[in-house]
């Protein structure tokens, strides 16, 4: 449509100036080169007055090539009018003193879209890849095969627009730059201080300049020599925790609930928080460009990922960390740090423990079964261990790889002092390993509920009730129940939040124009979104994976007060009193009916039973923690 809008055919080959033209900045170069070649495919497009005649006189010069010349823009549209590019040049003057320090605005904004981008062989652009994400240009015959290639669709590639963008994304995006500022003053911040006999001489230096009285004698605070950040702890332990995959903090499951409670507990001190170990290939590979990213939870990993990478994710309660490491590669780096081997897991963890927590018990908290964490506890001399079994991993699995995953259960089981499992099935599936295991089930919190909240933007502008499902939306959903659900109520608005990963079949609900995928919402977010439904739902199979399962999804929508309407599930059955379990599909529809009427049988509760929150649920964790220490 923007490409319309300024005149441009799907034929047409667009090499964007986006900016002010003036003389020293290269457009020249490029009319030339344009003129030189002759191919009608090719135009240059110049967005941003110049201000110049003798520009301007320039470029009507070149009468063999095809440039347009627009006005200034608005700045608000600026990722509209780059998504007009089919190539940009940036050709610094390299005699400039300016283009030894300055890297333009327009490459990040060319990368960050996936343009290709022709670049002088100016100093800051030197760390950037070539010719893997940049197309160096030594001569004019570089600029010309540049314009040829563009011109030929050569970069129209899914491959290179990934690379493109997961260069900006790790390299040059607000949110690295921005962590890297943080880190930077963090560690200014809790270094080691040391007076410098240099310092007394800059304040006199600056004493005498502004003619004014600075003191210049050292500080009292720093006449000890050394200073380091004081920590005091009183609490009995500190927790070391560790997640089997990379989502940590983004859905509020049961391990982020029990956490966040954890960390309010008086008995616990510090935590240090362990999402599993990744390669840098694993890192990038998650990162999705495609119209369907925001149905997919990997660019939110990979943000998490690099925020635990860089140490910044921290807060006053809990350390945040990721083990990235070189893989099978004999050297690696990211972010300007080196990167460990896979082996040299166990030190790391040793060596975060150290920095992080305090000097007294460290009770390892793991969720089974967490890659490599067998040889982290054999490395280290945690006082007591605890399993949270969560789910039946194996039910996922078969042949060759439940093998494994049975071998992996047993040892983490073996390895625990303290197991324990959220609900009666998930304990009797691991009575065989012939260990005792706790059952503590699922939790709701005590969300104040202070008046009708106002709806997120995506559900004002729904006409008719909103029923909605929040989670991920994979195996254990019936789409055969939705899809009935969307032909016979055409009426409703069947929203689904949720990431699609590694399974697209649910995304054949598209076809119904009242079935909306909003794509993932981080948990606090998502409960605005669930106050807002009209009826909460979860149409569960009931399949290997849901008989292992106690759905804390249902905890949530008890938390947020909304009416709740389910399948006949295992394991529901503390939160049952207060949804209606449908008998089959036609019932479940039915069920919502009644719901949406006002005639539905169970009430969402006005009050939370105590029993049913998360503080209750952590406070029994913690006594059987110290029953055992």
């Amino acid at each position: 449509m923007v490409r319309k809008e300024f005149g441009f055919t799907p034929q047409d080959k667009v090499i964007l100036f986006l900016g002010t033209p003036r003389l020293h900045k290269g457009v020249m170069r490029i009319a030339e080169a344009l003129d030189r070649l002759q191919d009608d495919r090719l135009v240059l497009c110049i967005i941003g007055s110049s201000h110049d005649k003798r520009v301007d006189n320039q470029l009507s010069g070149h009468a063999h090539a095809r440039i347009k010349m627009f006005p200034d823009q608005p700045w608000d549209r600026l990722s509209d009018l780059i998504n007009i590019a089919d190539g940009v040049c940036l050709l610094q003057d390299l005699s400039s003193p300016v283009a030894e320090y300055q890297i333009p605005a327009k490459l990040t904004e060319a990368l960050a879209t996936g343009v290709p981008v022709a670049v002088t062989q100016a100093a800051p652009f030197r760390d950037i890849p070539a010719p893997h994400i940049i197309t160096p240009i030594r001569d004019d015959a570089d600029l010309e095969d540049f314009l040829r290639n563009v011109a030929e669709g050569v970069f129209d590639t899914d491959a290179y627009r990934l690379r493109a963008r997961q260069y900006f994304i790790g390299e040059m995006s607000y949110a690295v730059n921005g962590a890297r500022l943080e880190l930077l003053f963090e560690t200014a911040r809790t270094k080691p201080a040391q007076w410098q006999r240099e310092w007394i001489r800059l304040v006199h230096f600056l004493s005498r300049h502004w003619s004014k009285s600075l003191p210049a004698q050292q500080p009292e605070w720093a006449r000890g020599g050394l200073n380091f950040p004081a920590v005091i702890r009183s609490a009995p332990f500190d927790i070391a925790f560790f997640w089997k995959q990379n989502d940590t903090g983004i859905y509020g499951r049961r391990h982020d609930m029990v956490l966040k409670y954890l960390a309010r507990h008086p008995r616990v001190g510090r935590i240090v928080q362990f999402d599993a170990p990744m390669t840098l290939h694993d890192l990038t590979s998650r990162t999705r460009l495609d119209p369907d990213a925001g149905l997919d939870q990997g660019n939110m990993v990979v943000e998490n990922s690099i925020r635990r990478f860089l140490k910044i994710a921290d807060d006053k309660d809990m350390a945040r960390r990721v083990f990235l490491h070189r893989g099978k590669r004999p050297s690696g780096n990211f972010l300007g740090q080196d990167l460990p081997a896979p082996d040299a897991y166990p030190q790391w963890v040793e060596e975060t423990v150290r920095q992080t927590l305090g000097n007294g018990p460290v009770v390892s908290w793991v969720a089974p079964i967490a890659p490599a964490y067998p040889a982290v506890h054999d490395y280290m001399n945690f006082s007591l261990t605890v399993a949270d079994l969560i789910d039946d991993q194996r039910t996922m699995t078969e042949g060759a790889a439940r093998d494994r995953t049975e071998q992996a259960y047993a040892e983490m089981i073996d390895r625990a002092d303290l197991l324990l499992s959220n609900c009666e099935s998930l304990k009797h599936a691991f009575a065989p390993f012939g260990r005792d295991i706790m059952v503590i089930p699922n939790a709701a919190e005590n969300i104040p509920r202070t008046g009708k909240v106002a709806k997120p933007a995506e559900l004002a502008g729904m006409d008719g009730k909103i029923v909605g499902y929040v989670g991920n939306l994979r195996d254990r959903i019936d789409i055969w129940l939705l899809d009935s659900m969307a032909v016979r109520h055409p009426e409703w608005n069947i929203v689904l939040i949720g990431s699609a990963h590694g399974k697209t079949d649910v995304l054949d609900l598209r076809r119904h124009a009242n079935v909306h995928f909003l794509g993932v919402k981080r948990y606090e977010e998502a409960l605005d979104y669930i106050r807002a439904f009209d009826v909460a739902i979860m149409p569960h199979l009931d399949n290997d994976v849901s008989q292992f399962m106690n759905p804390l999804k249902l905890y949530v929508y008890l938390s947020a007060g909304v009416p709740i309407v389910t399948t006949a599930v295992a394991n529901i059955g503390e939160v049952a009193p207060f949804a209606t379990v449908a008998r089959d599909s036609d019932d479940f529809i039915a069920q919502v009916e009644a719901t949406l009427a006002g005639q539905a049988e169970a009430k969402p509760a006005t009050r939370l039973p105590p029993a049913l929150r998360w503080e209750a649920r952590v406070d029994r964790m913690i006594a059987a923690i110290d029953e055992r220490l």
